[in-house]
């Protein structure tokens, strides 16, 4: 529970560029936080999911989501990352809307 207190302490001081910065030096890699309409709100060194990918993240989301509402338990809550192409993404529901956390390789969108 410390290490969401101390993100939770990054957003609410720093907002979500704060968040995505930490992120970045933590895990050595790009970093984007996108809507579900694929909206970037924040990223570093990491651009939009590419337009070819959206429908498959779209479907796999579909998918995830279909699977937890038939299991009620509380680890249908947690929806399991995502990979699409050199992509790792992490679904994010807030009240059953969903956004994404990329977490990218640093080789494929180092933005100048």
């Amino acid at each position: 529970m410390r290490v969401y207190g101390d993100l939770l302490k990054v957003v609410l001081t720093e907002g979500l560029e704060g968040l995505v910065e930490q992120l970045s030096i933590q895990s050595n890699r790009p970093i984007s936080i996108e809507t579900a309409n694929f909206q970037v709100l924040a990223s570093r060194n990491m651009g939009a999911t590419p337009v070819s990918q959206q429908q498959n993240v779209t479907e796999q989301l579909g998918l995830a989501l279909s699977r937890s509402k038939q299991d009620d338990s509380i680890q249908s809550k947690f929806i399991h990352p995502i990979k699409v192409g050199r992509r790792l993404i992490l679904p994010i529901l807030l009240e059953r809307l969903p956004g994404w956390l990329h977490f990218g390789d640093d080789q494929i969108q180092r933005q100048s």
